[in-house]
């Protein structure tokens, strides 16, 4: 081969080797960004409000649903906001009737649905009636139905006795609770 050729494979050689290496660094400018703009979208937050208050009313014009808690942070990609320390009540014609506290959890931006973690309480605060309190570690809140339900254990005091157990299912309308696992205990307060 003569001196020429070699020469010029050799140039051409390291142009090819100089565009490799070309693209491969914009190939991996590429590949940062996205996994930027990725984890951005994961925690793509609009606003965050600090000591919040938010209330959703029903078609009469009454309170149905308020959220009162410490941080909220709406979320526009997984349209949804999240909350710690929150005290959720729920209203029945304008009064008070449940109220659940939780650590952290989130609410969709339609307030049909609310997932609540850590240190779950569930009271029923209606004045004059019987006290129902509920604990456990998560809960699934479906609001305007008056539905929730976990499969974490769960505790709950009446007047007339403690229930424990795994799971439950609830309709707060009619103060319903079903005991998931058939593994319930029930602890009678005797009465004198």
């Amino acid at each position: 081969m003569s001196r020429v050729r070699r020469e010029w494979r050799d140039r051409l050689f390291l142009v090819a080797l100089l565009i490799l290496v070309g693209l491969s660094y914009l190939l991996l400018i590429n590949v940062k960004q996205q996994t930027l703009a990725l984890q951005f979208a994961r925690s793509a937050k609009d606003y965050q409000v600090q000591r919040f208050k938010m209330s959703q009313f029903g078609g009469d014009g009454l309170t149905d649903m308020s959220v009162d808690g410490d941080e909220w942070s709406h979320n526009r990609l997984r349209d949804q906001a999240d909350f710690t320390k929150a005290i959720i009540t729920l209203y029945r014609a304008g009064e008070r009737n449940w109220e659940i506290r939780a650590n952290s959890g989130w609410i969709s931006d339609s307030g049909e649905e609310l997932q609540l973690e850590g240190d779950v309480r569930v009271d029923y605060v209606a004045p004059g009636e019987k006290p129902v309190h509920m604990t456990t570690e998560s809960l699934h809140v479906l609001p305007k139905r008056r539905l929730i339900d976990t499969d974490a254990f769960v505790r709950i005091v009446r007047v007339d006795g403690v229930l424990e157990g795994v799971g439950v299912h609830a309709d707060l309308r009619r103060k319903r609770f079903e005991i998931l696992q058939s593994k319930a205990k029930y602890h009678a307060k005797h009465q004198e």
